[in-house]
This record gives structure tokens, C-alpha cells and sequence, in this order.
């Protein structure tokens, strides 16, 4: 197992789709924490670091593209980024 850790990690991506819905869980890590041997048998303790992304594709009527992004509050200007940050000292 310990050997073939880099090739668990790759095979261990699965994608999920269906409809308009879909999810990709990715390995990144794979360590082993702790093992026991029983007769024939050996049970394994992992511990595996993953990364779930999730995905919902908008319908005809959703969603429409951010043209402006304004910090509440201020006037609307012609900058399609206009964002004030105020830091405290």
C-alpha cells in the first residue's frame, strides 16, 4: 500500500454527473496511521486529505453575467471593479 500510494492517490479521483448536477472528489493525500494483523486478515487505519467540488449548471432563465462591482454605498462609476477597503490601524 505504501508503495503504490501515488497511484491510489490518482486513482481515487471520481466524477459524478447527473442532470444539471455533478461533483468531482479528488484524493490529494493518502497516509497510513495505523494497522493490526488477525490471523489471515489486517485491518488498515487511513487517513486521506480530499477535495469535493460540487457544480450546478444554470437553466436558460438564470444567472446573468457581473458586469459591476461596487462596495455598498458608493456611486456607480464607469470602473467595472470599484471596491473600497477600509482597513482599521
Amino acid at each position: 500500500l505504501a508503495l503504490n500510494r501515488r497511484a491510489l492517490v490518482e486513482q481515487g479521483t471520481v466524477t459524478y454527473e447527473d442532470g444539471d448536477y455533478g461533483t468531482q472528489l479528488r484524493v490529494d493525500a493518502l497516509a497510513v496511521l495505523r494497522s493490526e494483523r488477525h490471523d489471515d486478515t489486517a485491518r488498515l487505519l487511513l487517513r486521506a486529505d480530499l477535495e469535493l467540488a460540487a457544480t450546478r449548471a444554470l437553466r436558460e432563465d438564470e444567472g446573468r453575467p457581473i458586469e459591476r462591482i461596487t462596495s455598498p454605498g458608493a456611486a456607480v462609476t464607469e470602473q467595472p471593479v470599484a471596491i473600497r477597503i477600509g482597513v482599521d490601524p
